[in-house]
């Protein structure tokens, strides 16, 4: 079920301009579902891609922004091979990732493809939730899609960038 979804997915991706697109829905309606899914199927079906996902809802850890940040650094540096050392005050992390996420584009877009970064469960932040650190644009050859729960987050979430919303509901037999 859900081949709506994987096809609006695919087309935002595939769209010029490209917008960051935000999965909306109510708790247990099938978001990190979905956003796992759809990055195993569209990562087979485009092996050009270079796919990072990243779930905030697996532990503390993973849902505070600096160690986020860290992680996706390293991740970056190592599909890259970009050594990447960080030095002093971990916060930094939070500044480094525009140009981080303006490298891995422009390796994507050397390989033919493009960097697609999934981010599961905004929701779930841990400390600046409203995503006041984030870069305010992506740079060329960045995709974004993340998740988010309706409420306070979201729409503190959806003034920050251009994202293109789209709205999951709980699937109904006829759709399987």
């Amino acid at each position: 079920g859900g081949k709506k979804y994987f096809q609006a997915l695919d087309a935002a991706i595939s769209a010029e301009p490209r917008q960051p697109v935000l999965v909306c829905g109510a708790s247990g309606g099938g978001k990190s579902a979905l956003l796992a899914n759809w990055a195993q199927s569209y990562a087979s079906a485009h092996p050009e891609a270079i796919m990072l996902t990243h779930f905030l809802a697996t532990g503390a850890d993973a849902a505070h922004p600096v160690n986020m940040a860290i992680r996706l650094l390293r991740e970056i540096s190592r599909i890259t091979g970009e050594e990447f050392v960080l030095e002093g005050d971990p916060r930094k992390a939070i500044r480094l990732l525009e140009p981080w996420l303006e490298k891995a584009g422009v390796f994507a877009r050397e390989k033919g493809g493009v960097f697609i970064l999934v981010l599961d469960a905004l929701d779930k932040m841990t400390e600046h939730r409203d995503l006041d650190w984030w870069p305010r644009r992506l740079p060329e050859g960045v995709a974004l899609v993340a998740s988010c729960l309706d409420g306070g987050i979201r729409d503190s979430v959806l003034p920050k960038m251009e994202w293109r919303e789209l709205r999951v509901s709980s699937l109904k037999r006829a759709d399987c």
